[in-house]
């Protein structure tokens, strides 16, 4: 009996050091499974072949043993990047390859068929005209898109939201309330067929708005003989934009028309405003200087047809100290016979402007010297003289000479106007003077005024009052 119980015991010996034994080898399959992961030797037969003895083994009733009495007596060590390896193409904890357990979204873990895991099973929310991206509740990667002014709720410091972004209609663009008012508009006067854009440079069209209860019109204009400014409407603003004419085409009164090659064979005749004269009257609204005055544009009329000049027909320079002005564009006046050249911008107190007509060699002298009412180029007691002539009708000016104050008519009121800019109410103009038209021949000259060494020059009368002006002078004082 002893001999059978020693027998016994050898044999329960052997079976726990089998178990023992066989429990280590499952554990080492499974160490040469993570570290052959860990290698990426994803594809390799051995790996197959060690991942399935190891669960072969693993759901016997033999493995379940084993690996109960390897728990028991073998402690293995996992560092932190072994505990998350593909085995199979699939991402699994260590427990995971033991216990089979299924990953699910909001373990913070982010398994194969999950595009990310951040913890939790929730959509965060984004911040008002913000646009974010979150990881949502079933573990996908979304963008999303906070509330803003426009979509039709209100939220954030919005005072009204009526979905959308026009002002005009009681909530304005920014969501904020409007007060009764006309609604915004814009209307192009070029939306015909094939210029659907309002961008036709061949018509001159118009643009009306009104934009914050304001109205407004524009006219396509001309920026230079081969431009247009064209006008047009973007929702309901104006928009403006510079547009090149065709090559064989100029820019004449805000549009593009065909060039003509030869000048029709007309003459000058006559400008609206004669050579040589000067603009006697204020330089501006009194108590407003930024309301300037100031011829800005000279009517030309010729012997025929005048429709088949282009600005390349004229010239405009300057003689004193100011930037002179530059043609802007040029239109058909009254008739078609007369053209009408507009200056980009006035002519300044205290200087010329000469405009020519290129073909003739011929040259309109304009001046503006305020209180200069005979015209002689420099402002001095004797204006006042003739002034009050031309007041009782003893003398007879242009009214651009004695109309003072700009009212239209000559009346008594010019006469305080003139007392004012002899007193510098107006500025210091007293006693100055212009400087002298240039010129090439007589005929450039007006009447009275001869071409000497490239100046226009009196020639016939005296700029300078005689004795009788001198005791009108002392007697009514300056």
């Amino acid at each position: 009996m002893e001999s059978d119980k020693s027998v016994y015991a050898m044999v329960a010996v052997f079976a726990l050091v089998f178990f023992i034994i066989m429990g280590m080898i499952v554990v080492y399959i499974f160490k040469i499974v993570l570290s052959n992961e860990r290698e990426n030797i994803k594809n390799s037969r051995a790996n197959n072949l060690f991942v399935a003895l190891g669960r072969a083994v693993e759901k016997t009733s033999f493995g379940q043993t084993s690996k109960f009495i390897a728990e028991r007596f073998v402690r293995v060590e996992v560092t932190s990047s072994e505990a998350e390896l593909p085995v199979n193409g699939e991402v699994r904890e260590l427990t995971n390859l033991i216990t089979d357990k299924v990953p699910v979204c909001g373990d913070d873990f982010k398994d194969k068929t999950e595009e990310c895991d951040d913890g939790n099973n929730i959509t965060e929310v984004c911040g008002y005209g913000e646009s974010c991206r979150f990881c949502d509740f079933s573990c996908h990667i979304v963008n999303v898109q906070g509330h803003y002014c426009g979509d039709g709720v209100l939220n954030g410091n919005e005072q009204c939201d009526d979905g959308n972004l026009i002002s005009g209609d009681s909530c304005s663009a920014f969501c904020r309330n409007e007060s009764s008012r006309p609604a915004d508009y814009c209307k192009d006067s070029d939306l015909t067929n094939g210029y659907l854009d309002g961008k036709n440079i061949f018509v001159k069209g118009n643009v009306s708005v009104i934009s914050q209860g304001v109205y407004g019109i524009y006219y396509d204009t001309c920026l230079s003989g081969a431009s247009v400014l064209e006008y047009y409407c973007l929702n309901i603003s104006v928009k403006r934009e510079s547009i090149d004419c065709p090559s064989e085409y100029e820019c004449f009164d805000g549009k593009c028309t065909e060039k003509i090659v030869q000048a029709p064979p007309i003459t000058f005749v006559s400008s609206s405003i004669p050579d040589g004269a000067i603009d006697a009257r204020v330089p501006y609204q009194q108590g407003n200087p930024s309301s300037t005055y100031g011829w800005n544009s000279i009517a030309f009329t010729f012997s025929g047809n005048a429709q088949g000049l282009s600005l390349s027909n004229f010239s405009l320079s300057g003689v004193g100290s100011a930037v002179p002005p530059k043609i802007s564009s040029m239109a058909q006046g009254a008739n078609q016979n007369e053209v009408v050249i507009t200056f980009d911008k006035q002519i300044s107190p205290g200087n010329r402007a000469v405009i020519g007509y290129i073909p003739e060699n011929k040259k309109i002298c304009l001046g503006y010297l305020p209180g200069d009412v005979n015209g002689d180029g420099a402002f001095a007691s004797v204006d006042l003289l003739d002034f009050i002539d031309a007041l009782s009708g003893t003398k007879s000016f242009p009214i651009y000479s004695i109309d003072i104050d700009r009212s239209g008519v000559l009346a008594p009121a010019d006469q305080l106007t003139f007392i004012d800019l002899m007193n510098g109410i107006y500025g210091d103009w007293s006693g100055k003077s212009l400087p002298p038209c240039a010129c090439l021949s007589d005929g450039q000259c007006s009447s009275g005024y001869a071409c000497q060494s490239g100046v226009c020059v009196q020639v016939s009368g005296s700029p300078y009052y005689n004795t009788w002006d001198e005791f009108r002078v002392w007697l009514f004082g300056h």
